[in-house]
């Protein structure tokens, strides 16, 4: 099983991407992680084209069976809160649109937790530090989007990926009413290329 972690941003939005026979460390794997980052002065539909883009591009390189996103606190800035709203709909309607599944949601405080000693409440820099120690990184991790994206996908694995509740279907890249997005042009950064790790198990 192939999963797909996003933690969403309106400024930059870590992805990450882990395979797994089971839940359990030992039977799960950190493929790929990066950032999705949109250049500046962009509107906010611009923005959010960016994202839903590279997701779209995400989702078509690699086949994940699910996507996790980091669902968004009550407590934020109503404005903020609204953009993220707006933001994961994209989202969501991107990953129906090529896997007619729905994206599975988790509080970044509860999905922490699952990594042995972090606190809910961890600051940025103790999270990327954590994911760093915990998937053996050595210290290769440097952004705090892609160390929440990365979480929240492990969280998921170990917690409800594979439970009988979870329906895993045959999905379609290419289902009829799909229709290529335009490209974003010049406004919008490359995709991260990074190679793919080497297990350190």
């Amino acid at each position: 099983m192939k999963v797909l972690g996003l933690d969403l941003s309106t400024v930059a939005s870590g992805w990450s991407l882990f395979e797994s026979t089971g839940p359990s460390k030992e039977t799960t794997q950190l493929l790929r992680y990066g950032v999705i980052e949109p250049l500046d002065g962009l509107t906010e539909s611009e923005k959010y084209f960016v994202f839903a883009h590279q997701v779209d591009m995400l989702i078509r390189l690699f086949k994940p069976d699910c996507l996790v996103i980091e669902d968004t606190f009550y407590s934020k800035d109503p404005t903020v809160l609204k953009k993220l709203n707006r933001l994961a709909g994209h989202i969501q309607s991107v990953w129906f649109k090529l896997r007619r599944m729905d994206a599975h949601f988790y509080m970044a405080m509860s999905a922490r937790k699952t990594l042995g000693g972090l606190s809910g409440k961890a600051k940025k820099e103790e999270i990327v530090t954590a994911v760093n120690q915990f998937f053996g990184l050595r210290g290769r991790l440097k952004d705090h989007n892609a160390a929440d994206a990365i979480v929240i996908a492990y969280h998921h694995i170990i917690t409800a990926a594979f439970t009988p509740a979870v329906r895993i279907i045959e999905p379609t890249l290419d289902p009829v009413a799909d229709i290529e997005p335009p490209t974003p042009g010049d406004f919008a950064k490359p995709l991260p290329k990074d190679k793919k790790r080497k297990s350190t198990e």
